[in-house]
């Protein structure tokens, strides 16, 4: 770089159009970090040629793209920086429709449109002691629902070779899955007690149990309307001065992906003891 201009930070940061405090939060992520360092003045320099890359960064920051895709975009050939754009784009806008239909749905409860749950009457029943072939995982949000369907496929070919899907396929929230939280959550899919010593996957015993539960449709089982179900039967456990006694499932015994709006697909479910369990 013999033929470079070497500037002051305080020049370079000027020329650029950024803020000192942004120019150093770059150098300390990695994104743009100074060509050299005078050892007498102590000034650190950068070259003519990073001015290119600096208004990139700030256009690419002020698109809201996270410093780490930054840093990603930056690593990467010339050539391919559109691609990464273009990646991040298309995931951006989904997690932005995402929120949107968030706030929809809180805009409905909170406006009495849904606080009464008057769609999801709770009932309770017994379930007996079952054996599952069982995968558990830390996932977040963003991969729960491909994580449970790929999950959900190894289950059932292991199913296969011992006889089968003996009741509905169960997924157990032993954790908040959410934005800010990864769980763990848990795949399972009851079989034959009998054959499970032959079984290719994990097993284990779920005990008998209460619970409370409410049947939902393939419309109403998507996120976040889902969640409306998960609050119908909180509330309703709380009115009957039960007490939650295991950690909260879905139970699908339809395909979720195909097939009328309408039809009920799975049942979310609490395990409850108190007046259940006489």
């Amino acid at each position: 770089m013999t033929d470079s201009t070497w500037l002051t930070a305080g020049v370079f940061a000027q020329r650029a159009r950024l803020s000192p405090k942004a120019l150093r939060l770059y150098a300390q992520n990695g994104l743009l970090v100074p060509e050299k360092w005078d050892p007498q003045s102590g000034y650190r320099l950068y070259a003519s040629e990073q001015l290119r890359d600096a208004r990139l960064i700030r256009m690419l920051r002020r698109a809201g793209m996270p410093m780490r895709s930054v840093a990603e975009l930056m690593q990467a050939p010339r050539e391919q920086r559109d691609s990464h754009i273009a990646a991040w784009w298309s995931r951006a806008v989904a997690e932005f429709n995402d929120r949107r239909t968030v706030v929809e749905h809180l805009a409905q409860v909170i406006t009495g449109g849904k606080d009464s749950y008057t769609m999801f009457p709770v009932t309770t029943r017994r379930v007996p002691t079952q054996t599952l072939l069982t995968e558990q995982d830390y996932v977040d949000v963003a991969h729960l629902s491909d994580w449970i369907v790929q999950a959900g496929l190894r289950q059932l070919a292991a199913a296969a070779t011992v006889g089968g899907q003996t009741a509905a396929s169960i997924v157990i929230y032993h954790g908040d899955v959410s934005e800010d939280s990864d769980g763990p959550v848990e795949s399972a899919v009851p079989i034959d007690p009998g054959r499970a010593i032959e079984a290719t996957l994990p097993t284990r015993v779920e005990p008998a149990h209460h619970e409370a539960f409410v049947t939902i449709s393939r419309a109403q089982i998507r996120y976040p309307d889902i969640l409306s179900a998960y609050d119908a039967v909180e509330a309703w456990i709380t009115r009957s001065d039960l007490m939650q006694t295991g950690p909260p499932r879905e139970y699908y015994f339809a395909d979720p992906s195909t097939g009328p709006e309408d039809e009920p697909v799975a049942h979310i479910a609490f395990p409850v003891s108190g007046p259940a369990d006489s």
